[in-house]
């Protein structure tokens, strides 16, 4: 008898419907795996006969085919086992066939009994999107939050006899209770009052978390640069449920342990990761960091110090907001909408400009140094911000009265909402999304301020991605503003992000604006 039963893979970020047909006929007993099984599902032929005898039910020694369509596609996990065995049973007629809607996600024990497949949660989130209405996996299978609504009914069974029974109306449905959502409440996000001084690197980052822009810290060590970055999240706001959907799947595709994401993925990759582990890739091709950054937070530091054909690998990214991953076998799209934060040295010894040290680099390896760093790449950097000097303030002094993380990201949340009224109907989530056919759209400017902008194209050598650039954070600023056009100050003060002054001239706009018209 043929039986067909039903599970669910991933390729790239989308969820795949994979048809498990099971053909029992006269033969050397065994069973025969075709369908470009890897390694990994090959050796489920041994699982599903001691899962199957141990379960009490009989395992027919004949010869069985299960053919894994569609046959031109690799298959690679654990989360076939379940369907096969279940293809078995109805192709042995213990069970009777079971609707193309249901599908079968878990790894079989040798006892029988089920385990979590390692895309669990992935398998959970996407179900709808393959037209699943029931979806049976293992007990243990980590939960999900309420937030993610589902209308895809989850069946949590705890081993195959348990499965076999109430498939055969021997006993009612399984109900096993999803196991609670643990949120933790520890955090270790540095809240912006801890930081005295760098008052211009702290508006930096406001702007770069109101309009999803990216920003590079410029300074010399213990300036604050890595501080600013592990206290940028605390400003971020919190993610939307389609938003929250997006990230849980693209980690429940690469870590089974991805119940603990409670907010904004943050993504801080070593130095000596490879193109690969940043962009995506592999003989199995998985996500790299700049997907599981998505609708987070990327941090780079020590940028020179990252291999010159990684960075040149996040251009695209960063560019086009996915992943293109092309491979012999097949051609996978991930997503990568994030915010790329970076932090450098001036130069190698890192005191370059310094007033209160001198710097003993030789011109050449100061070139050397910033030349690891493409002008192509500078230029994707919304905001250039440099650090002249740590903060003087002794760290032991009180400050009165410090601006708190809730208070900035309060008006972020103003400043977004803007956004989202803005965008409303469209794609576009912030300013950073606005394509540059769409500027004269949204980005209406006065008189004085499209006079500024000219006269920095033809006077100061902007190219015309850093004059759209410019313009869409001075967006930012006038929504932080809440004016509803772009003003002198607004474009100056972006002109002076993009640019990189130095930190005691880039807030005196007025000047800045004086020297571009003279």
């Amino acid at each position: 008898m043929l039986a067909r039963t039903h599970t669910i893979t991933h390729y790239g970020a989308k969820p795949h419907r994979i048809t498990i047909e099971t053909d029992i006929f006269a033969g050397l007993p065994g069973i025969s795996l075709v369908g470009l099984p890897t390694k990994s599902v090959e050796e489920s032929r041994e699982r599903l006969r001691s899962a199957i005898r141990n379960s009490g039910l009989e395992f027919p020694m004949r010869k069985i085919v299960l053919n894994l369509a569609p046959a031109d596609t690799a298959k690679h996990g654990t989360g076939f086992e379940l369907a096969m065995a279940i293809g078995i049973l109805i192709a042995s007629k213990q069970i009777q066939p079971q609707p193309d809607s249901t599908l079968f996600a878990a790894e079989l024990s040798l006892d029988g009994s089920l385990r979590p497949a390692r895309d669990s949660i992935a398998s959970i989130i996407s179900a709808q999107k393959i037209d699943c209405k029931t979806l049976i996996i293992a007990r243990d299978t980590p939960a999900i939050p309420d937030t993610i609504t589902r209308e895809v009914e989850v069946i949590r069974v705890q081993n195959l006899h348990e499965l076999y029974r109430w498939l055969i109306n021997e006993a009612p449905q399984p109900c096993h209770p999803e196991p609670p959502y643990i949120v933790d409440k520890k955090t270790s996000l540095v809240d912006f009052s801890v930081i005295k001084g760098l008052e211009v690197p702290k508006r930096a980052l406001e702007i770069a978390a109101a309009g999803n822009h990216n920003a590079l810290l410029i300074g010399p060590p213990g300036s604050g640069k890595t501080l600013l970055a592990h206290a940028f999240p605390s400003i971020l706001p919190h993610m939307e449920t389609q938003e929250y959907a997006e990230v849980a799947y693209l980690h429940g595709i690469h870590n089974p342990d991805a119940d603990h994401i409670q907010d904004r993925p943050i993504r801080s990759p070593h130095h000596t990761a490879s193109d690969v582990a940043l962009v995506g890739g592999g003989q199995i091709p998985k996500p790299g960091e700049v997907t599981l950054a998505h609708r987070g937070v990327l941090f780079l530091d020590e940028l020179p110090e990252f291999r010159r054909s990684v960075l040149e690998a996040l251009r695209q990214p960063i560019e086009d907001g996915v992943v293109h991953i092309t491979r012999a076998q097949a051609a996978l799209t991930y997503p990568a909408k994030f915010i790329l934060l970076a932090a450098m040295n001036p130069c190698p010894c890192g005191y370059h400009g310094s007033i209160h040290q001198s710097c003993d680099c030789s011109p050449s390896s100061m070139s050397r140094y910033q030349n690891r760093i493409s002008g192509p790449l500078l230029d994707r950097f919304d905001m250039h911000c440099f650090i002249n000097e740590p903060s003087i303030t002794n760290p032991l002094e009180h400050v009165s009265e410090p601006v708190q993380s809730k208070t900035i990201r309060e008006r972020v949340l103003s400043a977004r909402a803007t956004q989202a009224q803005r965008f409303n109907g469209t794609t576009y989530i912030t300013n950073s999304d606005i394509p540059a056919q769409e500027l004269s759209k949204y980005c209406s400017a006065s008189d004085k301020a499209h006079a500024l902008l000219d006269t920095a194209l033809h006077n100061h050598h902007l190219s015309q991605r850093g004059a759209a650039r410019a313009l869409k954070i001075a967006r930012t600023i006038a929504d932080l503003d809440t004016s509803p056009s772009i003003e002198v100050a607004h474009l100056s003060e972006a002109l002076q992000f993009r640019n990189g002054l130095s930190q005691d001239r880039i807030r005196d706009t007025s000047s800045f604006s004086d020297a571009l018209t003279r």
